[in-house]
């Protein structure tokens, strides 16, 4: 037992993988001279882009944008279509994700770039609020805030007539007589409108076939392949000034 559990170790120990994660702090910390520690399995995994390439997708988002700012090479690999789609994957799963200001973008990593922003923002605005539909506090009921061709702002729901609505100055939305309501920005990424009477919640839409397809299997996206024009640094030239 005792042996079988050293052989274990010795072997685990050797795995490329896991001594360049342990590793990865101090490699990427600037020095005039590798550090000593700095083992052939490490060394290999730097030197190969398909093994590099491999551990880079097992980092979160801010040491892949780390790892982007250690060298051409490494930015195109940190970079790459393949590993921002994974992130977003798992960054948009449950969200309230703004597909149609993502679509147009170039990269995988623009479009995470882009979601990110616009879940930043809090105050909700008339475009905004127009491009949503949201879900009646009896979970039956859609609701359309839009603006009319002649200019009226109108509420549309299922079961009510049109209703005229107004910004007030404090942020809050008027509708006809009732009590103002207000607008909040939720963890997901939607928006909640309500008062002490109702509440309507945005309604989560789908992404693009396209998006969807590849959101779904992140693995179709080829691996990539840096600049052959390049010159492959070897790992020491990491540690260079």
């Amino acid at each position: 037992m005792s042996d079988a559990g050293n052989t274990g170790q010795s072997e685990q120990a050797r795995d490329p993988f896991i001594v360049v994660n342990d590793m990865l702090p101090t490699l990427l910390t600037p020095s005039e001279d590798p550090p000593s520690s700095c083992s052939d399995a490490i060394r290999t995994v730097l030197d190969d882009d398909d093994l590099l390439f491999d551990c880079l997708l097992h980092l979160d988002v801010l040491a892949l944008v780390v790892c982007m700012g250690v060298n051409r090479r490494w930015r195109q690999l940190a970079r790459a279509e393949r590993a921002w789609v994974a992130r977003c994957a798992e960054r948009w799963e449950g969200k309230h994700v703004p597909w149609e200001q993502i679509a147009g973008t170039e990269s995988w990593f623009d479009r995470y770039v882009v979601a990110e922003r616009l879940a930043l923002v809090q105050q909700l605005t008339t475009e905004e609020l127009q491009r949503h539909i949201f879900l009646f506090s009896d979970g039956v009921q859609k609701c359309l805030w839009r603006t009319t061709p002649s200019g009226e702002r109108r509420l549309f729901m299922d079961y009510y007539p049109p209703l005229r609505w107004s910004w007030n100055g404090d942020g809050t939305l008027q509708v006809e007589h009732f009590q103002p309501h207000t607008v909040v920005r939720l963890a997901d990424w939607g928006w909640k409108i309500y008062n002490d009477h109702i509440h309507m919640i945005t309604i989560r839409t789908q992404p693009p076939q396209r998006i969807q397809e590849v959101l779904q299997d992140p693995d179709r996206v080829p691996r990539p392949s840096t600049d052959t024009s390049l010159a492959k640094p070897s790992s020491e030239s990491l540690f260079a000034d």
